[in-house]
C-alpha cells in the first residue's frame, strides 16, 4: 500500500464538482462529541494510575496537555480547518493513546511540500478518527509492531489523503460490508462491529460539503493491514478568506 496506489484509487473514484456547504452538520457534532468524551476518560485514567492530579498538572509528559489542545480545537466553530491544523489534532489524540498502549504503535506523517499544510482547507475531523479505528480495529488485535502512516499526496486540483495501518485488516466479506455501507450511506450493524461510525461519518461530511464525486474508499487484506483513503479538492485558505471578505 504505497502512494502510487493512493494515486491508483484516485484516477478511479476521483471526479469533479464541489457544493461548499457552510452549515455546521449534525454528524461532525456527534464525531467530536465523541471523540472528546473517549479521550477525556483516557486522560482521567492515566492520571489517576500516574500520579498527576492539580498540584502536578503541568509536569512534563502530563497527558492533560494532549487533551487540552484537543480541547482547544474541539472549541472552534469551522467546519474546514487547515491541513495543518488536523494533523496536529491527530498527532495529540496519537500521544494520549501512547500513553495507554507505550511504545507499541508508532504514526508516521509525510508530505512533499510543508507550505500545503496552511495553504489547504479539509474538513474538521477527518484523519483522527480513522486513526482512532487503525488502532483500535487493527493495531490493537496484532502481536506484531504497529505502524500507522498518515500520506499526503498533492494532484493538480486535489488532495489525497491516506492512512494506512499494519494491523489484522479485514477479511473479503467484512471489506465488502464496509464498501457497501460508506456507498449506500447507511451504517449497517455488523459494519460497526469492525470500524464504529467513523467511516460513513467521514464519508457524508465529506459529500456534503464537496459533492459525491469526492469521498472515503477503503482497501484492506485480512493479516496485512488496511489503507482508508480520502479524496478532497484543493481549496486554498487564503482564497477562502477573500470570498468571506473583511
Amino acid at each position: 500500500m504505497r502512494k502510487r496506489h493512493a494515486k491508483r484509487t484516485y484516477e478511479k473514484n476521483a471526479g469533479k464538482g464541489r457544493d461548499t456547504g457552510q452549515e455546521r452538520d449534525g454528524t461532525c457534532d456527534e464525531a467530536e462529541a465523541a471523540y472528546f468524551w473517549k479521550s477525556r476518560k483516557i486522560v482521567l485514567q492515566i492520571s489517576v494510575i500516574w500520579g498527576f492530579d492539580d498540584r502536578n498538572r503541568h509536569r512534563p509528559g502530563d497527558p492533560s496537555d494532549a487533551e487540552g489542545r484537543l480541547w482547544l480545537s474541539d472549541r472552534i466553530q469551522e467546519n474546514l480547518v487547515t491541513l495543518g491544523r488536523e494533523l496536529e489534532n491527530t498527532k495529540n489524540y496519537f500521544l494520549i493513546q501512547k500513553y495507554r498502549f507505550g511504545n507499541r504503535f508508532s504514526l508516521e506523517i509525510r508530505f512533499e511540500d510543508a507550505g500545503c499544510l496552511e495553504e489547504y482547507l479539509i474538513p474538521k475531523m477527518t484523519l483522527q478518527p480513522i486513526v482512532e479505528n487503525a488502532i483500535f480495529h487493527g493495531l490493537e488485535k496484532s502481536v506484531s509492531e504497529g505502524v500507522i502512516l498518515v500520506d499526503v499526496v498533492e494532484t493538480e486540483q486535489r488532495l489525497l489523503l491516506s492512512v494506512q495501518d499494519n494491523g489484522v485488516g479485514m477479511s473479503g466479506e467484512t471489506l465488502k460490508r464496509v464498501r457497501e455501507s460508506l456507498s449506500s450511506g447507511r451504517q449497517g450493524e455488523r459494519e460497526g462491529e469492525h470500524t464504529g461510525i467513523a467511516l460513513s461519518n467521514i464519508n457524508e461530511r465529506i459529500r456534503m460539503h464537496f459533492g459525491s464525486r469526492y469521498s472515503l474508499s477503503v482497501n484492506s487484506e485480512e493479516g496485512l493491514g488496511t489503507e482508508v483513503l480520502l479524496t478532497l479538492p484543493k481549496i486554498e485558505k487564503q482564497k477562502e478568506a477573500e470570498k468571506e471578505g473583511p
